[in-house]
């Protein structure tokens, strides 16, 4: 049984890898078809796309570390004009209704879109620190940050997976991006 679960996330890697492959690819190619086509609109959407920070700060309530709440923080070392990836950390407290305790997180995310509004996606894995216990999730959702303004939000489908199968959570998440 244990390995069947092993084998479950390794094909699960392989296609989030994927996903996010097929994401720059298509980015690349739209960007390359813009600077050849229309260049007035390529320089104000690339004046949005400077305007969206670099870093982000934020509170998690529910999310990547089950029914708990962590602070975390992104960086995005990859944009293009309607992509950008960036990796992220965190910790906070782990909880399930019955215990809490301290966890810690490292991922990856994927944002999609020129404007305020994103399509975000990752994956992401944490370490629950008293019980020893890892588990990934896949987050996907809604992230606002308004170009050249602090304010951060995320709102999220947060499918947690343990190695006793799938638990669908949600997150939200308020912040700073700088």
């Amino acid at each position: 049984m244990f390995r069947s679960h092993i084998i479950i996330q390794k094909h699960l890697l392989f296609l989030i890898c994927l996903f996010a492959l097929s994401f720059c690819s298509s980015a690349q190619s739209q960007s390359t078809n813009e600077v050849e086509h229309d260049t007035s609109s390529l320089v104000r959407k690339d004046s949005v796309n400077r305007l969206l920070k670099y870093n982000a700060a934020y509170l998690e309530l529910g999310g990547s570390i089950s029914l708990g709440m962590s602070i975390n923080y992104n960086f995005y070392f990859f944009r293009q004009e309607k992509f950008r990836v960036g990796a992220r950390i965190g910790g906070g407290i782990a909880a399930d209704g019955f215990f809490s305790a301290p966890a810690g997180l490292i991922g990856i995310c994927f944002e999609t879109g020129a404007r305020a509004g994103h399509f975000e996606s990752g994956f992401v894995i944490a370490k629950v620190f008293d019980g020893g216990e890892f588990f990934a999730s896949i987050p996907f959702g809604y992230n606002y940050q308004q170009p050249g303004r602090l304010f951060f939000m995320r709102l999220t489908f947060t499918p947690i997976i343990f190695s006793e199968g799938i638990f669908p959570l949600a997150g939200i998440s308020f912040g700073s991006g700088f």
